[in-house]
């Protein structure tokens, strides 16, 4: 059984490692799944064990983006002016 600090903290964790990323579109486009995902309505102790362990593999996910990103990330985008 999940208890209620380690969903918050899970929720919290994605927000943080949501907010790493420089690129501000793939930085809203986290943000905004992360919030959808938190406000659906669960009922049953099965889907919320269900929906944590997802959240697990969505943080390693992003974690890896992130870091991958700011590996390669130079300062500067295309649209910008050189």
């Amino acid at each position: 059984m999940v208890k209620k600090t380690q969903i918050l903290s899970l929720y919290r964790n994605l927000l943080r490692y949501g907010k790493s990323f420089h690129d501000h579109g793939i930085k809203k486009y986290t943000l905004r799944r992360i919030k959808e995902e938190f406000r659906l309505p669960i009922t049953t102790t099965e889907d919320i064990s269900i929906q944590y362990n997802n959240g697990i593999k969505q943080l390693n996910m992003i974690k890896r983006q992130s870091l991958l990103q700011n590996i390669y990330f130079d300062g500067k985008y295309i649209n910008q002016q050189l």
